[in-house]
């Protein structure tokens, strides 16, 4: 049988998908909190700011929520997500963000940039680039030329570069010590602990309408083992054990749920038994 077929919706009495993001409604620990938090005052300073951690910590729905908090009428957000954006495309996307029609010259686009930035009176530019890891050097520079500010020192925009962990290894290069005097605040996302997972999967399934455990004992810690706790996993994970358990009707998730759903996700007995 197909378990992708299977209503586990209907079973478990899910209102909705409990792993579909939603900005709206995403978990906040402690860590969580005050990165929004230093996030927002960044912003309102028009700095320049580093996001990293491991993939699928919840950079991008972290950013997602951060952004959605920003009054239209007194922020307009570009998000920017594409590994191997150059300098012309940025400016492109940039341009297009502030409502401008592209242009073949790129030091004419910074120029439109810079004075569609001057008009906006009371209104804060954010510029959100995802997968900044991957960004190719002469990317960062025009972001750090077009963004940073004129004869008054002010920033254009305010800048958000989110990333792997290895961004942070780029930024010590000496190329890149021009942008990296220009960051103001450096902010970290982490992995879960066996105990921030608890809460995190209790937190998915009661914003869809479950308030009952639903994967416990023997059945989580070998989900958290198998994870490391990083949200992305967990919810693959989660997900297809729930798929698991419901086609034979079980009225929560079983060790071997667990066992049966990391072979098929993760692709490799050892993810089984790290």
């Amino acid at each position: 049988m197909n378990t992708h077929a299977v209503p586990v919706r209907e079973l478990f009495g899910f209102e909705r998908d409990p792993f579909q993001p939603d900005p709206a409604s995403i978990w906040l620990d402690d860590q969580r909190r005050d990165t929004l938090e230093q996030l927002s005052g960044l912003i309102a300073r028009r700095g320049f700011a580093v996001l990293t951690g491991p993939s699928g910590c919840g950079k991008t729905i972290l950013l997602g929520h951060l952004c959605a908090q920003l009054g239209a009428s007194t922020h307009r957000v570009v998000y920017v997500a594409c590994a191997e954006c150059g300098p012309a495309d940025l400016l492109r996307l940039l341009g297009a963000g502030l409502d401008l029609e592209p242009s073949l010259s790129r030091g004419r686009m910074g120029r439109r940039i810079a004075d569609r930035v001057a008009e906006m009176k009371g209104i804060t530019p954010v510029l959100v680039l995802d997968e900044a890891q991957s960004l190719p050097h002469a990317t960062l520079e025009t972001v750090r030329v077009t963004c940073s500010g004129g004869l008054d020192g002010r920033s254009r925009f305010a800048v958000i570069l989110a990333g792997a962990d290895e961004f942070l290894s780029r930024l010590t290069l000496r190329i890149c010590e021009p942008l990296r005097q220009r960051v103001t605040a450096y902010t970290q996302l982490a992995p879960l602990s066996r105990e921030q997972s608890r809460d995190y999967l209790s937190h998915r399934f009661q914003t869809a309408g479950v308030s009952r455990e639903l994967i416990a004992g023997e059945a989580f810690s070998l989900l958290f083992d198998i994870t490391s706790g990083v949200p992305r996993r967990i919810d693959k994970l989660a997900d297809e054990a729930l798929r698991r358990a419901a086609r034979e009707g079980a009225a929560a998730v079983a060790l071997d749920h667990v066992r049966s759903a990391a072979r098929l996700v993760f692709g490799n007995a050892q993810e089984v038994n790290p």
